[in-house]
């Protein structure tokens, strides 16, 4: 596909999906696979580059376009290391600095939290 083509389908997508979808893109990245998964109140993610680059930056659109979100986000690495962040997803998207190396795969786990700004 074009650069252009990259572009406008994910914008297609997200106009035409219902307000509270569960459409999930991975922004940037055409090699970097995303799977998502919906167990209790956890968002279950789980990333794998396939390509030889190293991915540094992630952005995923995450659905439910309306609202704001806090939450908190656990990765875990191939190693079974385990980080936590504080996110905030906003219309939808999901943005957060962190490296995934060539042919490996992190599992993250979203605990949902507030939204728009109530506990």
């Amino acid at each position: 596909l074009t650069t252009i083509r990259q572009e406008q389908i994910p914008r297609i997508l997200i106009e035409i999906a219902p307000e509270k979808s569960k459409l999930t893109l991975v922004k940037d990245y055409p090699y970097l696979s995303l799977y998502r998964y919906e167990k209790m109140k956890k968002t279950l993610l789980f990333l794998l580059n396939y390509s030889m680059d190293r991915v540094e930056k992630i952005t995923l659109y995450l659905g439910d376009k309306k609202k704001e979100k806090n939450c908190e986000l656990f990765m875990v690495d191939m190693e079974n290391h385990t980080k936590r962040f504080k996110v905030k997803i906003e219309k939808g998207w999901l943005n957060f600095q962190e490296d995934i190396n060539p042919l490996e795969g992190k599992l993250l786990i979203l605990k949902k939290g507030e939204e728009d700004g109530q506990s």
